[in-house]
């Protein structure tokens, strides 16, 4: 079975001289390089990541989601939290 990521969105963020891109995705991958050790669980899982563009750095890059299809189709920041909006098929969803 061949391997799927889809973009779905992506926010910006400036806080001092740095400017941050947040995307958010479904990935059917498991060689994504996440950077908090997490992997797809099966299926498809979210998956979000955090670039700082006036320097290249990837902040962070994780996976979201259980054993089946998990998608994100949503989020926003609020305060400087992030909130995921999404669906899933897992029936052990985080």
């Amino acid at each position: 079975m061949a391997t799927q990521e889809i973009l779905s969105g992506q926010l910006m963020e400036i806080s001092g001289n740095s400017i941050f891109f947040f995307f958010y995705s479904y990935s059917s991958n498991s060689s994504l390089p996440s950077t908090d050790g997490t992997q797809n669980q099966g299926g498809g899982d979210m998956f979000y990541c955090k670039i700082d563009v006036t320097n290249g750095n990837t902040n962070f890059l994780t996976y979201y989601g259980g054993t089946d299809t998990d998608a994100s189709n949503g989020f926003k920041m609020i305060a400087g939290e992030v909130y995921i909006i999404g669906n899933t098929y897992s029936t052990d969803f985080p």
